[in-house]
């Protein structure tokens, strides 16, 4: 399977060929002791971490970093927090009062564009 891919395959790509392509049960430590001992290595995956090119989407700063207030409610803030389940992904939405900290509303949903339809509590 490594050389089959040419030379690119590591250890987890080839345990994930032969077991799904080839229908071939083996461990990935059996995998990986075997290709070690032949001198095989696979190409280095040199992709950004998941959530890097998020930094590259600005939003506009409408209050140009200052989040100090002097009474509630003339602030707002929220965020979207991705979070991995067994069943897929989920998404929570936070509103805060800048003030305060405290939660003005909140949402759950499986996906990011639950925010759209108003749903914050």
């Amino acid at each position: 399977m490594h050389r089959a891919s040419g030379g690119i395959y590591g250890a987890e790509r080839v345990t994930a060929a032969l077991r799904y392509g080839r229908d071939i049960l083996v461990g990935h430590n059996a995998v990986s002791d075997i290709m070690r001992r032949l001198g095989l290595e696979g190409v280095p995956d040199r992709r950004l971490p998941r959530g890097a090119r998020a930094g590259a989407y600005r939003s506009l700063d409408l209050v140009r970093r200052d989040f100090s207030r002097r009474a509630p409610n003339e602030l707002w803030v929220t965020d979207i927090t991705e979070h991995p389940t067994r069943e897929g992904k989920i998404y929570c939405c936070v509103v805060l009062d800048a003030l305060s900290r405290m939660v003005v509303g909140w949402a759950i949903d499986s996906t990011q564009e639950f925010w759209r339809r108003a749903h914050c509590r």
